[in-house]
């Protein structure tokens, strides 16, 4: 079974009850958590687990629903994006434990160092502005699809929780890129469509950016570092 773990920034419930609605539509062995401090009116009636929180960040409110999930197969998607088509054979042709939809390689200004993964090799389109040091590529993992297993090396969460919205994909990335390599695939997400109606929460970006900062800092003196640490 693949549990499809949801948050919301997105005030209109039946706006969301669509997002059920699709998945409902093109999956059949499947679960959707959905946890949020908001409270919305159930209007479809599906697999959908509402679990009605207190924690005021997206970041925390996924791992909820991640604590609060079944499936072997775990994909964390917005309400502000379609699936389009089962996404569990497209993680099982993967073969591997943890793959970012959408996933694309973050570049920085060293043009000598290769790929992780063993993509493409330099030179490297040009960054003006280097924000970490020592600079490395690294795989950046938005909307992760992961089997259960990787949260046993990721504290049982998948978002570090010192981050409040943004950025996580990033950490997620760096630490399985430098930590494991090649076991973090990347995936176009042909399977996602994001809706008309974008959502996002840029309020806590400059937040976000800093506890990357401090996290990649710690990681360089300390590899061994476990994934949730907190800054």
């Amino acid at each position: 079974m693949i549990s499809f773990i949801i948050t919301s920034v997105n005030e209109d419930y039946e706006y969301l009850n669509e997002t059920f609605a699709q998945i409902d539509k093109v999956c059949n062995d499947y679960e959707i958590v959905f946890a949020s401090d908001r409270e919305y009116t159930n209007d479809w009636v599906g697999n959908v687990n509402y679990i009605h929180t207190d924690l005021e960040t997206s970041v925390k409110n996924y791992n909820e629903g991640i604590r609060q999930s079944k499936g072997d197969i775990v994909l964390v998607t917005a309400d502000d994006h379609f699936i389009l088509e089962d996404p569990t054979p497209i993680f099982k042709s993967k073969k591997s434990p943890l793959v970012g939809c959408r996933g694309f390689v973050q570049l920085d200004v060293d043009q000598s160092l290769p790929a992780p993964g063993g993509g493409p090799g330099p030179p490297w389109p040009k960054c003006d502005t280097p924000w970490l040091y020592p600079w490395v590529n690294y795989l950046v993992a938005p909307f992760p699809m992961f089997n259960r297993g990787v949260l046993e090396v990721t504290d049982g969460v998948i978002f570090n929780e010192s981050f409040k919205h943004h950025w996580v994909d990033h950490w997620l990335g760096y630490f399985f890129t430098m930590k494991y390599g090649t076991s973090v695939t990347m995936d176009p997400g042909s399977f996602l469509k994001q809706r008309e109606k974008e959502a996002t929460n840029s309020s806590h970006d400059d937040h976000d950016m800093s506890i990357m900062r401090k996290l990649t800092d710690h990681f360089q003196k300390d590899p061994e570092m476990s994934y949730n640490t907190s800054v």
